[in-house]
């Protein structure tokens, strides 16, 4: 029986790193492309693999400073940003649904 090799933590920890900048840059990609239904589900799996939700919800913010620069909307035009905000929602949506906050559960009527 061969030795076990040594773990290596900083290698781990780069690894998880590295899957987490992947998941949060995809799911700024496909709200940057307008895909509603990729923006939620993409979300959804994050937060399924056991992704934090303060990474996820800094890359929507981001996103959505984004979404209102003034050189964005010249350069891409109010048609993209519409799309964006749209996808930007969708994936607000399903982090929502995900981690309600206590304002989710307060009685408006």
């Amino acid at each position: 029986m061969a030795p076990a090799e040594p773990v290596n933590h900083e290698s781990a920890a780069d690894e998880r790193a590295t899957l987490a900048l992947e998941e949060l840059v995809t799911i700024a990609v496909v709200i940057g492309a307008g895909c509603e239904r990729c923006a939620e589900s993409l979300v959804r799996r994050a937060l399924r693999r056991g992704r934090p939700q303060p990474p996820i919800e800094r890359t929507l913010a981001i996103v959505g400073s984004a979404c209102s620069a003034e050189c964005l909307l010249q350069a891409v035009g109010p048609e993209v940003i519409a799309r964006m905000k749209k996808s930007l929602q969708a994936g607000k949506k399903a982090l929502r649904q995900a981690h309600p906050s206590a304002e989710d559960h307060v009685c408006r009527g």
